[in-house]
């Protein structure tokens, strides 16, 4: 999963944990997946909300488009 964006109105909302529920559905219902299938290179301003989500961190920091990135994966 990459590249979501939540306009900052809305944050706070449910919005994003929305998105990504709806997300994490279509790709569950598309595939056969096994734990730790999904992963993501999550801003590192957003793993907590991540965590949020069941997911856990993997590996060191990593920049990605000048920003500090973290594999996450549930």
């Amino acid at each position: 999963m990459e590249r979501f964006a939540v306009l900052n109105e809305c944050r706070g909302k449910g919005v994003g944990r929305a998105l990504v529920k709806k997300v994490e559905s279509n790709i569950q219902e598309d595939h056969d997946l096994s734990p730790g299938d999904l992963f993501m290179h999550a801003q590192i301003d957003a793993v907590d909300f991540y965590k949020s989500l069941g997911y856990s961190t993997e590996g060191d920091q990593f920049v990605e488009c000048g920003i500090i990135h973290l594999t996450m994966r549930k």
